[in-house]
């Protein structure tokens, strides 16, 4: 099949102004001079210069913001060149000076100008660029210059990075292990030779062939899917006109790298209420895992969007600008506010793109092995070595800046999967459990198109866990360590807000909602961000002594195992939500708003009973009272506080907007630590729950709470003082 787009940039050349602004600079490298110079008049002459080919011209022209074009309309003044030392720290091997241009001299980000000494040593700069070694890096110079991300250079750096991974990455030739087979059904590409068209085929039909799999997002555009209905149809042949954009592409991909096989969930999942998802979710680390690698449209909102894209190859490309036997000078993007577009653009990198905020999208991004990622203007390819893409192609150096906080998730597939094979086993189960609350949290912030997919998503992970370990799991805690899964906690989103006196909304800094029929004690009945209250451990480097459990509540009576399946189907199996019944100390209290900087953003816990004038200051430092009666949302509260010494913390898991008086905490477990350089201090974590009704002792969670104390008697509990008797409660 014809590959989209052959066409490529021409680089290093330059208009007349560039080249003699280029030679002038070159002269300066040596001292600390600077110099300035008329350039082109204006911004439409700046363009037409990029559009007829300047390299440098392309650079400023992308270097340049929405807010300073509308300013330089307005300014008759021409456009001048500044040229001055560079920010970066100098040294004989490399040379710096930086490159601006504008009306004033930081209207454009800098340009860098470097001149690398040629020595044995200079390939190895931090700002070593891969066109000093072309030699080593002709595949990706030319995919540099490609004019569309899915050009035929493309594939031939593609099979490079393949190869290298596949014969040199152990980690990355670890497949799946407790094989279930082949992918239940693939697409065959190879099956008309006069044809696009593909067809459906059994995967045991396709031996041990590699397999492609699509990672993409459906979107509200309803792509072609198989049904029970048009099974034998699609057996028979798949027209190619019926594909949506983002197959066809994927399809593209796979026959230029001669794969023959291709798995698409839509086409290869009998869709609907009598299809297979619910047998083939649980299947998908066999699928993913023993994929030769996942094709990503990581740009793409829909099916129809496609993995391809148009791309200005001059306008992020480094530059050669001269090299002779002793030094290559050559421009590239300083790294500053806006450094290279691939390295640090939000919706291009892995982990970022759009594609990488749907919640299926975690799961196949872990277990592939190797991801390619068709961004909006650059091909990363990411396996469990790194990432990699044209313009830094070198496993062994860091391809993004430490500020960006790139998490590796495919690691945390290894980390499972070398996990000790051994059922129940209780070292095994602590580093699962480690592992587990990293993915929840970080699944927690994707999106779902169907809220009943919570658990189906991460079912593929789930089932290394229940294979290896021999554990089981209820609407998404697992039994073995279910008392700190409890310990689940909404994070609210902020709001903006100007000025601390402005009205909050009614519902606050609040997007969690509740789901139907869930059990309320699982982080499955909530659509908000979460994360888990975790032990105690170093932070910036300081050491922490031992953490010590001085009390545990008792699981008296574990819910029932459950699938990860679509949650419909769990909540049908049970005629109410099931119920986790535990025994601990026990104390009525009650919720009080505090004001922080910008208004009302929080609650804490009181215990529902008088506070002694002898109790107060050793428990709760003096508080003023605020008149915030005008506020909607603290209007129904009778007792508005600022934070005091002491804290008692409620975080609801839905929003609060008025008082409730039947609040019971659950005391879950009580730790002490010694922090550094810090006295001893006593956490007490556990549950906010409201009675159902139903029952005297059954209950519903509404939220989490945690107690600090490090004053001189640490053991004396503000929520429990004094209490020593232990009740069951029913939680459901």
């Amino acid at each position: 099949m014809a590959t989209r787009g052959g066409r490529s940039a021409k680089p290093n050349q330059f208009c007349q102004r560039c080249n003699e602004l280029l030679q002038k600079a070159q002269t300066i490298f040596d001292d600390s001079s600077r110099f300035e110079c008329k350039h082109w008049p204006d911004i439409n002459a700046l363009s037409e210069s990029a559009r007829k080919g300047c390299h440098l011209c392309s650079m400023f022209v992308d270097n340049i913001s929405d807010r300073t074009r509308e300013d330089w309309k307005n300014d008759p003044q021409p456009l001048r060149a500044v040229v001055r030392q560079g920010q970066e720290e100098r040294s004989p091997e490399c040379m710096q000076l930086d490159l601006t241009l504008g009306k004033s001299a930081w209207d454009t980000y800098p340009i860098s100008l470097h001149r690398h000494q040629r020595t044995a040593t200079s390939s190895k700069l931090r700002c070593a660029s891969i066109i000093e070694k072309k030699d080593v890096y002709q595949e990706e110079n030319e995919l540099a210059m490609a004019l569309m991300t899915g050009a035929r250079p493309a594939y031939a750096t593609i099979k490079k990075w393949l190869q290298t991974c596949q014969s040199g990455h152990d980690d990355c030739k670890m497949a799946q292990s407790n094989k279930s087979g082949r992918p239940t059904r693939l697409l065959d590409l190879d099956a008309f030779r006069k044809s696009a068209d593909i067809k459906l085929v059994n995967g045991t039909d396709t031996g041990t062939s590699q397999y492609v799999t699509l990672s993409y997002c459906w979107g509200g555009v309803n792509p072609v899917t198989l049904r029970t209905t048009n099974i034998n149809d699609f057996r028979v042949r798949i027209p190619w006109s019926t594909l949506p954009q983002t197959m066809k592409d994927a399809v593209t991909v796979c026959r230029n790298l001669a794969v023959r096989y291709l798995w698409i969930d839509a086409l290869c999942i009998i869709q609907g209420a009598d299809g297979d998802f619910s047998t083939e979710a649980p299947r998908m680390e066999a699928v993913y895992a023993d994929s030769a690698f996942t094709v990503a449209a990581a740009f793409s909102n829909n099916s129809e969007g496609g993995c391809f894209r148009s791309v200005s190859p001059l306008q992020r490309s480094d530059c050669l600008v001269s090299q002779d036997s002793k030094y290559t000078v050559l421009l590239k993007y300083t790294v500053l506010l806006k450094a290279r577009v691939s390295c640090t653009a939000f919706d291009n990198i892995p982990g970022y793109c759009p594609l990488d905020s749907r919640g299926w999208v975690y799961q196949e991004r872990m277990l592939s092995p190797r991801t390619l990622f068709f961004g909006k203007d650059e091909i990363h390819w990411e396996c469990r070595k790194g990432v990699i893409c044209a313009y830094e192609p070198d496993f062994q150096k860091p391809h993004f800046p430490p500020w960006l906080n790139y998490t590796p998730v495919k690691h945390n597939y290894i980390r499972i999967r070398s996990l000790e094979t051994k059922p129940h086993s209780a070292d095994a189960i602590k580093q699962f459990q480690r592992l587990w609350v990293s993915v929840i949290e970080a699944y927690s912030r994707t999106n779902l198109s169907f809220a009943q997919d919570k658990l189906a998503a991460i079912a593929g992970l789930a089932s290394i866990a229940q294979q290896k370990l021999a554990i089981e799991a209820s609407f998404g805690l697992w039994l073995p360590f279910i008392l700190d899964d409890l310990l689940w906690e909404v994070e609210p989103q902020q709001p903006e807000q100007k000025d601390w006196k402005e009205e909050p909304t009614e519902n606050r800094n609040w997007v969690a909602v509740s789901l139907t029929g869930i059990p309320s004690w699982s982080w499955a009945s909530t659509n908000a961000n979460i994360s888990f209250i975790h032990e105690p451990g170093p932070k910036t480097g300081r050491p922490i002594g031992d953490v010590e459990k001085l009390y545990v509540a008792t699981v008296t009576a574990s819910p029932p195992p459950t699938m990860f399946i679509g949650l419909d189907t769990l909540v049908s199996q049970h005629s109410t939500p099931p119920a986790v019944r535990i025994r601990g100390h026990l104390s009525k209290c009650r919720a009080t708003p505090y004001q922080a900087r910008f208004g009302l953003c929080g609650f804490d816990l009181q215990p529902d009973r008088p506070i002694s004038e002898a109790e107060r200051p050793k428990h709760y430092a003096p508080y003023k009272r605020e008149n915030l009666q005008t506020h909607s949302f603290a209007k129904h509260f009778n007792n508005v506080v600022q934070r005091g010494r002491f804290n008692c913390v409620f975080q609801p898991d839905l929003p609060v907007t008025k008082p409730t008086d039947d609040l019971m905490c659950v005391l879950i477990q009580r730790i002490r630590y010694k922090p550094y350089d810090q006295p001893v201090t006593v956490r007490d974590v556990g549950l906010v729950v409201q009675p159902t009704g139903a029952k005297r002792t059954q209950y519903r969670r509404v939220g989490i709470y945690t107690e600090e104390r490090s004053y001189r008697d640490p053991l004396s509990s503000f929520m429990f003082l004094g209490s020593k008797d232990e009740k069951e409660v029913e939680i459901v």
